[in-house]
């Protein structure tokens, strides 16, 4: 399968959100790629992850109570890393 990215020209506005004149991200890969994506993902990529080889960078663990701040600092870009919510005590 060719997994190389295709770029759409118009990727559109945020369905219910063209309020806030956002775009959304462009799609890199058709529908028809995905699962050609998914399986070579659990076939190169998963392996290097449970071998330690690839590792994700935290930038902060956040209280889930305060998920709408974690959403805030993502929509301002204002993470490097990945932010963990954590559910400790949530019910």
């Amino acid at each position: 399968a060719d997994l190389r990215p295709s770029l759409h020209s118009d990727p559109g506005t945020i369905e219910g959100d063209e309020s806030l004149g956002r775009r959304r991200r462009p799609t890199y890969f058709s529908e028809d790629q995905h699962w050609s994506v998914g399986v070579a993902i659990k076939a190169e990529v998963a392996p290097a992850i449970a071998a330690g080889w690839i590792r994700p960078v935290v930038d902060r663990v956040i209280p889930f109570a305060d998920a709408p701040k974690a959403a805030e600092l993502m929509r301002a870009r204002a993470v490097t890393g990945k932010i963990l919510l954590d559910l400790v005590g949530v019910e």
